[in-house]
């Protein structure tokens, strides 16, 4: 019997333009319930963004996210993107390591 394979890349659909969520959250972060709280404040702040960047998000919850109010998370939310925004736009570095030795600093004497 044939089995099906996934269908190839031009044979999918393209996904819509826009912004896309991605929310991890592993059994370290509380039973189901927990996870499942902490994806719906995710979601819900996802949603409420009034300038979603046109990147894929992904937020990986760490334990105590459920736990949080959720301006709290909004919050936090809200800091970790900007923070992921503003590491994107820094310009990248060469790759060339530093000649000295010792970490750069001179000594004098």
């Amino acid at each position: 019997m044939p089995v099906p394979s996934a269908p190839e890349a031009e044979d999918r659909p393209a996904s819509p333009p826009g912004p896309r969520l991605g929310i991890v959250a592993s059994k370290r972060v509380g039973n189901a319930v927990a996870r499942n709280r902490g994806k719906r404040l995710v979601r819900e702040w996802f949603r409420r963004l009034e300038e979603a960047p046109a990147v894929d998000v992904v937020v990986i919850l760490r334990d105590g996210a459920p736990a949080l109010e959720a301006s709290e998370a909004w919050s936090e939310l809200d800091h970790g993107l900007h923070e992921a925004h503003r590491r994107a736009r820094r310009p990248q570095r060469g790759g060339k390591r530093s000649t000295t030795r010792g970490g750069g600093a001179s000594s004098k004497g």
